[in-house]
């Protein structure tokens, strides 16, 4: 089977190699943009509730905090004396200023299949400091 091709179509198939290189060089480009995007959503999402926490170390009893996580797959683990947040493949762990207050350890994942975003309550309650998903009241 031969093709014979005319000149205007052999125009239009070089065009069309040439805008698929391009985008295959573009495509790549965004993929690792938005990697970096994801990466740093982490990072500030870890860094806001690192703050909260360590703000709420030095604040009187009964002082709380309300903060939205991000509507996306993501882990929140607080233990006694850092913050992991986990969003994707990405993964962004901050220390606390260390304290007598105590903190507990927790893990919330920030969408579930029934909602779409999660809503912490942070609260220090007798000098101990937790992180809950807000339901009704911090209390």
């Amino acid at each position: 089977m031969q093709v014979i091709l005319m000149k205007g179509q052999m125009q239009t198939v070089v065009i069309l190699i040439i805008a698929m290189i391009i985008l295959y060089g573009f495509l790549q480009y965004i993929f690792i943009v938005q990697e970096e995007a994801v990466f740093r959503s982490a990072v500030l999402n870890a860094i806001q509730v690192s703050n909260i926490i360590n703000i709420l170390q030095s604040s009187p009893n009964d002082a709380f905090q309300i903060y939205t996580l991000p509507a996306a797959d993501c882990v929140l683990e607080i233990t006694e004396s850092y913050i992991n947040f986990t969003l994707g493949k990405q993964s962004y762990r901050r220390d606390f200023i260390q304290t007598s207050t105590k903190i507990k350890e927790t893990k919330i994942e920030c969408r579930k299949p029934e909602k779409t975003r999660s809503v912490l309550c942070i609260t220090k309650k007798n000098g101990v400091i937790t992180a809950k998903e807000l339901l009704d009241t911090c209390w």
